[in-house]
């Protein structure tokens, strides 16, 4: 007995849980308190501050790291010491915002918890407002996180009103109702609760319960003192719920590799030079604009010389069924002669055709592969011509010969100036 209560006060004195990192190529750092920034995961390790780029993570797990004793008192000064429950609260709001507005987070197939969130129900002395404003507060905070797969209200309300149809007991909310609710919503997890009043203090209170084992996993509560609190008080409280679920669901996320410049590649898809030519407006890249305008004066002369060799195979190729069947029809020798050459000498012209629509094509496709690797490196090739501008100037000339003969003569000048 002794030892055991020496082992749980070595436990609450020192880092329980803890986030844990691996990495792509195969470090693991458990243990660890992170911070999820735009594009870095950042975390101490060892006395060391380590960050890494979103893309090298193989797996995140989130975890409530705890380093205070209960009732230790802060290095800064303040009215009461932290308690264990608090720390545990701030653990579970830091997890709920780890992913906040950030999409590109996902879990492995099936890993996601699938929850499902029971508008909390309003207690005597709630009015009709203050529910619906929790309820909608607490919903769409839950969606923020980005942790979950939330079942959409819709879903949920058609499957209720199924049910309390077959089982009129269920439109009290009994604790068994909820139970199979959520194992006919396919829940990993169901959230429900109530929102009393006393004076004017709401006091928020959920559970969040695990229908395939039938059990309570754990509650959380919120006290709102004032009215003008109830947006943030609703909002900490879905995260401390949200928080609180990951500390007791075992999944790993991992960040989605985002394909850079999405919107010029498709634009170049189009047409080539068209995602550079936007590019270097937007962004003041004028080497990229004249990039993608280069791509396409060439695509545009190729496309043209495609179409016209394609052409030229398909009139190569009714000259050539035409003179097979003069050689056919011939019936005598010395018109079998000609007819025998003219038909080889069009066989030639058409292969020599077909090879250079083939050509016509390749090029133009290596062309339009070309724009699109390049459209991919936008942001990585510097701009080099800061100042880079393009004049059109047109200049008539007349040369007179004797007294009858005159020439005009008109230049075009596309001048490009650095």
């Amino acid at each position: 007995m002794f030892r055991f209560g020496l082992f749980l006060l070595l436990l609450l004195s020192s880092q329980v849980f803890g986030d844990t990192i691996v990495l792509k190529n195969g470090q693991k750092f458990e243990n660890v308190k992170s911070e999820i920034q735009s594009d870095f995961v950042v975390f101490e390790w060892n006395g060391t501050k380590k960050s890494f780029p979103k893309k090298q993570l193989a797996s995140l797990k989130l975890r409530p790291v705890l380093l205070n004793d209960p009732g230790t008192a802060p290095t800064k000064p303040t009215k009461k010491p932290i308690s264990a429950s608090d720390e545990l609260a701030k653990e579970r709001i830091r997890m709920a915002e780890s992913f906040l507005g950030q999409f590109d987070w996902e879990s492995e197939i099936g890993g996601k918890p699938t929850v499902a969130f029971l508008p909390l129900e309003a207690g005597e002395g709630v009015s009709s407002g203050e529910i619906e404003t929790i309820n909608q507060i607490f919903s769409t905070t839950l969606v923020q996180t980005n942790l979950f797969s939330i079942i959409d209200p819709q879903s949920l309300k058609k499957i209720k009103s199924e049910q309390e149809k077959f089982n009129p007991d269920c439109k009290t909310n009994r604790k068994d109702c909820n139970m199979l609710l959520g194992s006919l919503l396919n829940a990993q997890r169901l959230i429900t609760g109530k929102v009393t009043k006393v004076g004017n203090i709401l006091y928020l209170n959920a559970m969040v319960v695990d229908p395939s084992e039938k059990r309570i996993e754990f509650a959380e509560s919120e006290v709102i003192e004032r009215s003008k609190d109830i947006a943030s008080g609703s909002e900490l409280f879905s995260k401390k719920i949200a928080g609180g679920i990951l500390e007791y669901y075992d999944v790993s996320y991992y960040s989605k590799s985002n394909i850079p410049n999405l919107i010029y590649l498709k634009q170049s898809a189009y047409f080539p030079g068209f995602g550079q030519i936007n590019f270097g407006k937007e962004k003041e890249q004028n080497f990229a604009f004249y990039r993608g305008l280069t791509f396409g004066v060439i695509s545009s002369i190729l496309m043209f010389k495609a179409y016209t060799d394609y052409q030229s195979f398909q009139n190569e190729k009714d000259n050539y069924r035409e003179s097979k069947d003069i050689l056919l029809l011939s019936n005598t020798r010395s018109l079998d002669l000609i007819s025998l050459w003219n038909e080889q000498r069009s066989l030639q012209r058409l292969e020599g055709s077909a090879a250079e629509s083939r050509e016509s094509v390749s090029l133009l496709g290596l062309v339009y592969l070309f724009s699109l690797v390049d459209t991919y490196y936008l942001p990585s090739l510097p701009n080099v011509l800061p100042k880079a501008s393009m004049h059109f100037q047109m200049k008539p000339q007349t040369n007179v010969y004797g007294q009858k003969m005159n020439e005009s003569v008109y230049s075009l000048e596309l001048r490009y100036l650095f």
